[in-house]
């Protein structure tokens, strides 16, 4: 199963009205909300709807980055403005998700965990575009294009777009960063420039990533080869990300603590 801590709803098909909002079209298998329906995205941002699908509350009042963020984004980044989203959940799509939470569990069970608990909707729209995303303004969601992929690539960006998710948790919780979003730097994982917020949200990303592959070298594993050319490509772009953000960055006692976590993951 993928996030098995969605009990909202028992019925493979549901056909729901959000409190007056157009009903949604909803399908779930395995204990995993697949949302189908694009009325549901476009009545997503109203709080009203997020409240009744019981979401993680993601409460902002002390973080200052969050107004900032706002005011920089820019067209192009407003992915969910231009998405399509799909009908009708592909079986090969199900079960290719399914295997991808299942190696992450085999491997590293605590992460899975932290994905059970922190990921409360995957929502799929059709390609093109990224192949994973979440954002901060639908907190506790994954979007993921309905194509499929390579198993370790999913299972990858699972972690990777979870990553993201726990971290916007912990900032909101506490503050990590004293930075506005004004000035901006050489992304090691980007062409163009970003704030530190981003840098600082792709070191913890990678820091992470790194412990799956890892995890993945064993010589028993299929996916050997591969983890190592990535544990190498990784360490590169993590080892410059932290020194941006330790010559740049001011840091909270916590932003401190997790940054020294993320340097002890460089060797360990």
């Amino acid at each position: 199963e993928l996030v098995n801590n969605l009990n909202l709803y028992n019925k493979n098909k549901l056909n729901i009205d959000f409190s007056g909002l157009l009903a949604v079209n909803i399908s779930i298998k395995e204990d995993t909300l697949f949302i189908t329906n694009d009325t549901f995205y476009k009545s997503w941002k109203s709080r009203e709807l997020a409240n009744t699908l019981d979401c993680y509350p993601f409460l902002c009042n002390q973080t200052l980055w969050t107004s900032s963020y706002l005011d920089i984004i820019t067209p192009s980044e407003l992915r969910m403005d231009k998405m399509e989203l799909v009908e009708e959940i592909s079986e090969d799509i199900s079960i290719l998700f399914t295997e991808a939470l299942e190696l992450v569990e085999t491997c590293w069970p605590e992460m899975h965990t932290e994905i059970k608990e922190n990921v409360k909707h995957i929502i799929f729209f059709k390609p093109p575009g990224l192949p994973f995303f979440s954002d901060f303004r639908v907190h506790g969601v994954i979007f993921a294009s309905h194509l499929k992929r390579p198993l370790i690539n999913v299972a990858e960006w699972l972690i990777h777009e979870a990553s993201h998710i726990r971290l916007n948790t912990l900032m909101c919780a506490r503050p990590h960063l004293i930075d506005d979003m004004k000035a901006i730097y050489p992304s090691p994982w980007r062409d163009e420039l970003r704030p530190l917020y981003g840098i600082y949200h792709g070191c913890f990303v990678h820091s992470r990533l790194l412990r799956f592959y890892r995890f993945l070298i064993k010589d028993t594993s299929p996916f050997k080869t591969i983890a190592l050319k990535e544990i190498d490509r990784i360490t590169g772009e993590l080892e410059k990300g932290l020194l941006i953000i330790t010559e740049n960055a001011n840091l909270t006692s916590e932003g401190m603590s997790l940054v020294k976590e993320m340097k002890q993951n460089l060797t360990s």
